[in-house]
């Protein structure tokens, strides 16, 4: 057994497939280091797949190739007769057990591995870094190409011909979530896309923690499992907004008095016996001082706690996020790669929101745009859609614009919509069968 947990007949097998699968190969021949192996013969096949590869910039390897250079290396005094024995012995099973093997369920065991040993030589670097007092960027090179080891990142792409219609349709279909503004998820053809980043961004009061809160009270109702993270206000007064929302009650009283208190609770327990209401946490997070990673594993262990996947992720809000110290644009355009990213690794639905210059807003009924995103445009620009909050009749109604959508259409307006932020709902809910 390595040290790295690898069988002695797992090592083999994968000395095998690096000399005759091409897939294999190409998928993490680059990233086989032969010091992870115990089995000699193991270590010397794999240090010629990876020469042949990076000396004759080949994607691919072969026995033959494999046996010849071998030969070459015996007969050049390299390596002794029972080891080149040994090694030959190791290519003559590969050839009889051709295709026994499947590729996938092989890289599923040792992606893992490549990934953890890539990881101990960032860490090992950093160390080196820090003591040296040299800058941590080829650390975040290292462990940005361990994350991607296995990808498949070389494979050809779709022909145009009748059954990419196939895929379309499978596009179309893709389930989206819908934000609970009736008319907003009318022009977005039913929301935000899986695996996307929403955004929205107004001034002061116009509603964007009322907004995300409408969000997370919209994916509840549709069975969707929710993780709220708040940097602004404390958990009970999100809890109090979604149940507002959920119940058709004041959220201020359901904090200050006892009967509304009670009968929220009521309320409540009346749409959890009909099965009504999905999974639904919130945290408190440190403002500036804690980053999209910090999220990323509270979610994470919000999943393993509780046995459900997390649909949906609200971060309120983008700005008070932590990030590297640099200037403010470059810290915000990483918070949102690094929101965006959430999204596509988790498959997730990600929503913030972001503050607007105190400019932005001076004239009257002055349509917002993402580029008034205060301290950064890297926000809006990362993002996958922005809605843009834009008060109007003296903040009694709501435009919302789509300022930007990735997969869609954009630039339109909805609303003005009136809202009613007591009962935390930033426009009229139409809910079929809900009780209130």
């Amino acid at each position: 057994m390595s040290d790295y947990g690898l069988d002695s007949l797992f090592e083999r097998i994968v000395a095998q497939m690096a000399a005759t699968n091409t897939e294999f190969f190409r998928r993490v021949g680059r990233h086989l280091s032969p010091e992870i192996f115990e089995n000699n013969a193991t270590k010397t096949i794999i240090q010629i797949c990876r020469q042949i590869a990076e000396r004759e910039n080949k994607s691919s390897c072969s026995s033959v190739i494999v046996r010849q250079r071998l030969r070459a290396q015996h007969d050049a005094g390299k390596i002794a007769q029972d080891h080149l024995d040994e090694c030959l012995e190791l290519l003559d099973d590969a050839d009889d057990d051709a295709g026994a093997f499947d590729v996938e369920s092989i890289l599923s065991e040792l992606i893992p591995v490549l990934k953890r040993h890539a990881e101990k030589d960032a860490l090992n670097k950093a160390i080196d870094s820090f003591s040296n007092r040299r800058g941590l960027d080829e650390v975040s090179e290292l462990l940005e190409s361990a994350k991607r080891i296995g990808a498949d990142d070389r494979k050809l792409g779709s022909q145009l011909t009748s059954k990419v219609i196939e895929q379309i349709e499978k596009l179309r279909n893709t389930k989206k979530l819908g934000t609970g503004i009736f008319e907003l998820d009318a022009a977005l053809a039913g929301g935000l896309d899986r695996g996307s980043l929403g955004l929205f961004v107004g001034p002061t009061g116009s509603g964007k923690s009322m907004s995300l809160g409408h969000v997370a009270s919209e994916a509840v109702t549709n069975q969707q499992n929710v993780a709220y993270a708040t940097l602004e206000l404390g958990e009970e007064y999100v809890h109090a907004r979604i149940i507002s929302n959920l119940t058709d009650l004041d959220w201020e009283t359901i904090i200050s008095s006892e009967r509304m208190m009670r009968e929220a609770q009521a309320r409540l327990q009346k749409l959890e016996e009909q099965n009504l209401l999905g999974f639904c946490t919130v945290r408190y997070f440190t403002p500036n001082a804690t980053t999209v990673d910090d999220i990323r594993r509270w979610v994470i262990e919000e999943e393993k706690a509780y046995d459900k996947k997390i649909d949906v992720i609200c971060i309120d809000y983008a700005a008070l996020l932590s990030a590297p110290q640099r200037n403010k644009w470059e810290q915000l355009t990483e918070i949102a790669e690094k929101m965006r990213g959430l999204a596509a690794d988790k498959k997730s639905w990600v929503w913030s929101a972001a503050q607007v210059k105190a400019s932005a807003h001076d004239k009257k009924n002055k349509k917002i745009t993402s580029d008034q995103t205060a301290g950064s445009m890297g926000l809006s620009r990362t993002a996958d859609l922005v809605v843009t909050l834009n008060p109007r009749d003296e903040g009694e109604t709501i435009m919302f614009r789509i300022d930007k959508n990735r997969y869609g259409r954009g630039g339109e307006d909805v609303g003005p919509l009136p809202h009613d932020f007591s009962k935390g709902r930033v426009s009229p809910v139409y809910r079929e069968g809900w009780p209130f």
